[in-house]
C-alpha cells in the first residue's frame, strides 16, 4: 500500500511538473518575451493560445494564392505591390503597429523589421550574437540539417571557410561556360516549343527557370556527376514543396516529432538524398578529385576534426544547403528580370544593343560581361528603388535625381546612340562617356522630371516609389503646387546647362551632341499633358499624328 502511495505521489509530481513545463513553454514565456518588447516600445496582433496569429496568417494566404491564380487564368492584371497581395497580414499589421512589431506563430515569437539600417546592424554587428533562429533547424531539420545555413558561431565560421573559396568572383568566372551551355539547352527547349506550335507559343518561364537554375547548380555542385545531382536537386525539390506544407505549424510544440504523412514524407525523403549524395561522394573517391564545390565539401569535411558519422552529415547538409541558397534565389531573379524585360520592351532594345555591340553576336565570356557597365548601373539604379520602396524610405530630392538619372535609362540609350552615330570612335570619346559627362546628365535628368510631373501621380497610385515632386514636398513640407512650380524652375535651368554644354569642347560629333538635347525634347513632347508613353490619351496620339504624318496645309 505504502509503495502505492509513492508511486501514485511520483506520477502526480511527474504531471504536475510536466504541466508546469509546458505552461512555461506555452505561456509564460512568450508572455515574457512580449512584455519586455513591449516595455521598449515594440507591440504587436495579440496571441490566441497555442496557435498565436496563425490563423490570421492563414486566411489571407489561401485568400491570396486563390485571387492570384484567378487573375492569371482570366488574363487579369495583377498588382506590382506583391507584398501586400502575398502578405496581407503584414500590411495591415504595419499600419496599425508601425515598422516593428512582433506576432506569434505558437509560442515563436517573431519580429518583424522594416528599417533596412536597422536590419543592417543587426546583421553587421557581431556584438549582438544573435545567431540563426533555433526554430530553423527544429522545424526544417530534414530539409535544412546542420549546414551553413543553420550553424552558429565556430561551426558556422569552419563551413564558411570551407564553402567560401568556391563562390569567390575568379571561380565564378570560371563557370561562365557552364552556364552558357545550360543557357544554350533552355533557348533550344523555347525554340522547339515555338516551332512545335506554329512560330507562337505561351511560355510559363517559371518551371523553366527553375530547371535552368538547378542544371547550373548541378554542372558546378557535382561536375562529371552532374546527371546524379539533377537527381539528387530532383527529390530536395520534392522535400522542399513537402516541408513548405509545415511552414504554417511553425511554434505548435510537438508538431515535428509526430508521425503525420507529411513529416512521414519529408523523413522518407531525407533518408533517400542523404544515401544519394554519399553514393556520389563513394564514386568520386572510386574516380578521383576533380576541381567543383563536391570536390572542396568532401576535403573539408576531411581536414576537419570529425568522426565519420559527422563527416557524411557535413557533406550532406552544406550540398543541400548549396541547393537551397543556390536554386531558388537564381531562378526568381531570372523570372523577375524576363518579367520586367517583357513588361518593358524599351528596355529589351537598350541591353540586346549593348549586348550585341560588346559580344559581336556570340556567346558572351566573363570579361565581355564586365563591360557590360551601362547594363549594370541601371540594375543597381532600379534595386536601388526597389529597396527605397518596399523599405517605406522616403529619399530626398538629390538623393532621388542622383539615382532617377539613370534608372530612366537615358545613359544607356545615348551610349547606344553614339555608336550609330559617330564615324570615327575614339578612346578619347570613350573614356568621356565612360564618366557620363553633364550634357548627358542633363539630358537624362530632364527626362527624368520631364516623366515625373507627367506621370507621378498616376505611378504612386500603381505602386511605385516618390517621384521629384512629392520628394520636395516631403522634404520641405511644400504643397503640390509650389512643388510643381520648384521643378518645373529646375528644368529651365538644366536647359541653360544644356546649352551651355553644347557650346562647350568636347570629343564628340554634332549628331551625338544633338542627341542629348533631342531626347529631352522628344520627353516633353510625351508628357506635356499626362502619361503620353504608358497611357498614350487621344491628344497625344492625335498631336503626333498631325506633327509627323498628316500634311501641313498652305494656305
Amino acid at each position: 500500500m505504502e509503495m502505492f502511495k509513492v508511486l501514485m505521489s511520483l506520477a502526480l509530481l511527474s504531471v504536475v511538473a510536466v504541466f508546469l513545463r509546458l505552461y512555461k513553454a506555452l505561456v509564460t514565456e512568450p508572455a515574457r518575451v512580449r512584455r519586455i518588447l513591449k516595455k521598449q516600445g515594440i507591440g504587436g496582433p495579440p496571441p490566441s493560445f497555442l496557435l498565436g496569429n496563425m490563423m490570421e496568417v492563414k486566411k489571407p494566404i489561401d485568400a491570396a494564392a486563390k485571387a492570384t491564380k484567378s487573375a492569371a487564368n482570366n488574363g487579369t492584371q495583377l498588382d506590382h505591390n506583391w507584398v501586400a497581395t502575398l502578405f496581407p497580414f503584414f500590411e495591415k499589421w504595419r499600419q496599425i503597429y508601425g515598422e516593428l512589431f512582433v506576432f506569434s506563430l505558437g509560442n515563436s515569437q517573431i519580429m518583424y523589421v522594416n528599417h533596412p539600417d536597422l536590419i543592417k546592424e543587426i546583421t553587421t554587428h557581431t556584438t549582438y550574437d544573435l545567431g540563426k533562429p533555433s526554430y530553423h533547424r527544429k522545424e526544417f531539420g530534414p530539409l535544412l540539417g546542420d549546414g551553413i545555413l543553420t550553424t552558429n558561431g565556430p561551426t558556422w565560421a569552419y563551413h564558411r571557410k570551407v564553402l567560401a573559396p568556391e563562390l569567390y568572383m575568379e571561380k565564378i568566372k570560371g563557370m561562365i561556360s557552364q552556364i552558357s551551355e545550360s543557357v544554350v539547352i533552355l533557348v533550344d527547349a523555347w525554340k522547339n516549343k515555338i516551332d512545335s506550335e506554329g512560330g507562337l507559343a505561351d511560355i510559363n518561364i517559371d518551371e523553366y527557370m527553375r530547371t535552368f537554375s538547378g542544371d547550373v547548380i548541378s554542372r558546378a555542385c557535382f561536375g562529371s556527376n552532374y546527371v546524379k545531382g539533377k537527381e539528387i536537386f530532383n527529390r530536395l525539390k520534392v522535400l522542399q514543396e513537402a516541408t513548405s506544407d509545415k511552414v504554417l505549424s511553425i511554434g505548435i510544440p510537438g508538431i515535428t516529432y509526430l508521425p503525420t504523412k507529411t513529416n512521414r514524407e519529408a523523413w522518407a525523403l531525407e533518408k533517400e538524398i542523404h544515401n544519394l549524395i554519399l553514393e556520389v561522394v563513394k564514386e568520386r573517391k572510386e574516380t578521383g578529385a576533380e576541381k567543383d564545390l563536391l570536390q572542396m565539401v568532401m576535403e573539408g569535411a576531411e581536414n576537419g576534426e570529425m568522426n565519420q558519422k559527422e563527416i557524411d552529415q557535413f557533406i550532406v547538409a552544406n550540398c543541400k544547403n548549396v541547393y537551397l541558397a543556390a536554386h531558388e534565389a537564381s531562378a526568381i531573379g531570372a523570372s523577375w528580370c524576363l518579367m520586367l524585360l517583357a513588361s518593358n520592351p524599351e528596355w529589351q532594345d537598350r541591353v540586346r544593343a549593348e549586348v550585341l555591340e560588346i559580344t559581336g553576336g556570340g556567346t558572351p565570356d566573363a570579361d565581355m560581361l564586365r563591360k557590360m557597365k551601362q547594363w549594370a548601373d541601371l540594375c543597381k539604379a532600379y534595386l536601388k528603388e526597389a529597396k527605397w520602396y518596399y523599405g517605406g524610405y522616403k529619399p530626398t530630392l538629390e538623393e532621388y535625381l542622383e539615382n532617377a538619372k539613370v534608372s530612366i535609362a537615358a545613359p544607356l540609350m545615348l551610349l547606344c546612340s553614339y555608336f550609330l552615330t559617330t564615324d570615327k570612335i575614339t578612346k578619347e570619346a570613350l573614356d568621356h562617356l565612360d564618366e557620363l559627362p553633364s550634357i548627358m546628365r542633363s539630358a537624362s535628368l530632364l527626362l527624368r522630371l520631364a516623366n515625373d510631373l507627367g506621370t507621378s501621380s498616376d505611378e504612386l497610385a500603381r505602386g511605385d516609389i516618390l517621384k521629384a515632386v512629392q520628394c520636395y514636398m516631403n522634404e520641405t513640407g511644400a504643397s503640390e503646387e509650389v512643388a510643381r512650380e520648384y521643378i518645373n524652375n529646375l528644368v529651365h535651368e538644366i536647359w541653360k546647362k544644356i546649352n551651355r554644354d553644347m557650346l562647350n569642347h568636347c570629343p564628340f560629333s554634332e549628331p551625338f551632341l544633338s542627341a542629348n538635347p533631342n531626347i529631352a525634347r522628344t520627353a516633353q513632347c510625351f508628357y506635356q499633358y499626362g502619361d503620353g508613353h504608358g497611357v498614350p490619351d487621344s491628344w497625344t496620339k492625335d498631336h503626333l499624328i498631325s506633327l509627323l504624318v498628316q500634311p501641313i496645309a498652305l494656305n
